[in-house]
């Protein structure tokens, strides 16, 4: 079957790659100073503003503005559009209009974030008493903010060249998922109780990349990586996952839900390193040395909000949350894992 797409005379795909950032988090039932969490499936106490919402409502706008542009004349072609090229020049002039007043909007509310921040807190303050200082605890990175805001106009052309960062950025997705699981789990056994079933994911992502090694060259050396974990696994179904191959696999999903740092990768939108690691210490030769070790040192860390959607949970701001030590108590069965009994 060919892989060649012919497409219409006379037109040209254009696609757009927008992220906003929304300036929530989770609500948390502690907030509202109940001494319980509600439970999800009888109630979700939604979200909370980290910012003023009227200073986020402009990037809407332009968005909105930028897809009627492409609507206004184009045919929507996957995720993008075909214009004809007639009309392509006025709308790329359209287009190009929104970007730059996106980008002047966004600069404008990064370069006076503290301000905004403040503000927004001691408004906050004065509508219920204590959500000031939530929101200056819980307040997002200005890298984070800015790695959210973006609008970029692609080609075709861009949108195959970006094809290797998307397969290793749905790996990330894949085992950040994983990472997360696995937290949510320590917390209510008091242990992450790894079981054959939490190989499945290793082996789908293996076998993922494995056929579409063609798109990056990272591909093969992260299912080398796999590889070198899964052949740890006993061959006899009964026997029981070692204590030292529990090690071994908490600190892979550690490292494979962040391969941007194995490979030295600058294109991946930043995370707080603190952000649902199981193992921040690991090692970063992993892919040339697979043989690895979990870090048995106890450790403590700052406390780490969960997860709901990547734009509202990342980790607070470094440069404004304070960080507390807690003593950390060793895991019966894994001692190597006592670093998340602060989670």
């Amino acid at each position: 079957m060919s892989s060649i797409i012919t497409l219409p005379k006379d037109v040209t795909p254009v696609y757009l790659e927008i992220s906003q950032w929304h300036g929530k988090r989770v609500l948390k039932s502690e907030y509202l100073e109940l001494d319980y969490e509600l439970d999800k499936e009888l109630a979700h106490l939604g979200n909370v503003s980290m910012i003023k919402p009227e200073l986020l409502k402009k990037f809407r706008n332009l968005s909105n503005t930028a897809v009627a542009a492409l609507s206004k004349y184009g045919v929507r072609f996957g995720d993008g559009f075909i214009v004809p090229n007639v009309k392509h020049a006025e709308v790329m002039s359209q287009l190009k209009k929104v970007q730059e007043e996106w980008y002047e909007t966004k600069a404008e509310i990064i370069s006076r974030y503290q301000i905004h921040l403040l503000r927004w807190a001691s408004e906050a303050e004065a509508k219920r008493k204590g959500f000031g200082q939530i929101i200056k605890d819980n307040a997002f990175s200005v890298d984070y903010i800015d790695s959210q805001i973006q609008f970029e106009i692609r080609t075709a052309q861009d949108m195959v060249s970006g094809l290797e960062k998307t397969l290793i950025d749905e790996v990330a997705e894949r085992f950040t998922d994983k990472q997360e699981q696995l937290i949510k789990r320590k917390h209510e056994k008091g242990h992450f109780a790894i079981n054959r079933r939490d190989l499945i994911v290793l082996r789908d992502v293996q076998d993922k990349l494995l056929v579409n090694a063609m798109l990056s060259d990272k591909a093969l050396p992260l299912v080398d990586f796999i590889e070198a974990i899964l052949e740890k696994v006993p061959d006899d179904l009964k026997e029981s996952l070692s204590n030292e191959f529990c090690d071994d696999y908490v600190q892979a999903i550690s490292m494979l839900a962040k391969p941007q740092l194995i490979f030295g990768m600058s294109n991946v939108k930043p995370k707080d390193d603190s952000q649902g690691s199981l193992l921040p210490n690991a090692p970063l030769n992993v892919i040339q040395q697979p043989s690895l070790s979990a870090e048995t040192e106890t450790t403590s860390n700052t406390d780490i909000p969960q997860i709901e959607e990547i734009s509202v949970e990342e980790t607070p701001s470094k440069e404004i949350q304070e960080v507390e030590e807690t003593d950390t108590n060793n895991d019966d069965s894994h001692d190597a894992f006592s670093i998340l009994d602060d989670f």
